[in-house]
């Protein structure tokens, strides 16, 4: 007996789709249909994409005067403890292939490390990471942790979408955004006083620091997948540093004071100037052909 598969799927910048396609077999065990898709899309749970803890850091600066010759220096100092460590975790839209996207980030950002309160002779004020709090000698979390993905339903693998148009290499990415979720840490270059002998804080300043971006796979939502990952660390916080500090932190990229045309002001930017854009080099030619959404093929 030939069995009919019916169903609609919403998607992304298109209007919903009617797939309708001849099922010569039918299931021997119970699955769930094909049917509209939820609000939120169906996301997957959140998982580590390494093992490995990336460590937070801050500056310091000092300016000696010897054997008749100003010597102004900048060290990096690690901050493993405190909880200042950082992990990304990152989840899949799971109804992309049934041609239902999902709402929300993609990737999110959890403390790591040591728990032990930092206590750098160096570095006052810098005790506990955000969103951590002294209790006695160990930096515990000041709000509970973010709630989990809430799955709901399982995937019906007959209903997954094939493709009636060619698939881009590599899939087709959106731009990557900055992870409002994350911001830009707000950790302070330390500059050495003289008449105090002690480092006091400056402002957070001139690319020193680093922040994650995000992007998604856009062309998931029409049976195309994306190799690569979804997001990466990029120094934040452009501001050129004003004097007494060194203008940018020039140790990676060749980070340094540029004209920003679109800000129209002098930032702390790589070399070439473009290579931290956030335009994807990995577009989908057939993103706004309808054709290609239409009767999209059941699996």
């Amino acid at each position: 007996m030939m069995l009919f598969l019916l169903g609609v799927f919403s998607i992304a910048g298109c209007a919903s789709v009617t797939v309708d396609k001849a099922r010569t077999t039918t299931p021997t065990t119970p699955t769930t249909p094909c049917g509209n898709c939820t609000a939120d899309g169906l996301w997957s749970l959140w998982e580590f994409t390494s093992t490995q803890c990336i460590t937070s850091w801050t500056w310091t600066e000092k300016t000696t005067y010897v054997n008749g010759k100003w010597s102004h220096t900048r060290t990096k100092v690690l901050l493993n403890c405190g909880m200042y460590g950082r992990q990304p975790q990152i989840r899949t839209c799971l109804s992309n292939p049934l041609g239902c996207p999902c709402k929300g980030d993609v990737v999110r950002q959890v403390g790591c490390g040591s728990a032990t309160v930092c206590s750098i002779k160096e570095l006052p004020g810098i005790d506990c990471a955000p969103g951590y709090v002294k209790s006695g000698s160990i930096c515990v979390q000041s709000s509970p942790p973010p709630p989990e993905s809430n799955i709901t339903a399982e995937i019906n693998e007959r209903c997954v979408l094939k493709p009636n148009c060619a698939c881009p290499k590599g899939g087709a990415w959106s731009d990557y955004e900055w992870l409002e979720s994350a911001p830009c840490p707000t950790i302070p270059t330390y500059l050495y006083s003289q008449n105090a002998s002690l480092y006091k804080p400056y402002e957070a300043c001139g690319a020193c620091q680093q922040q994650l971006q995000q992007r998604f796979c856009v062309s998931a939502v029409r049976g195309c997948p994306c190799t690569g990952s979804p997001y990466r660390l990029m120094r934040c916080n452009p501001t050129m540093c004003t004097f007494p500090l060194f203008r940018c932190c020039n140790d990676i990229d060749n980070i340094k004071q540029q004209v920003n045309y679109s800000t129209k002001r002098y930032e702390c930017l790589p070399t070439p100037i473009d290579k931290w854009s956030l335009v994807s080099t990995q577009t989908d030619p057939y993103a706004s052909n309808s054709t290609c959404f239409k009767d999209l093929q059941i699996g």
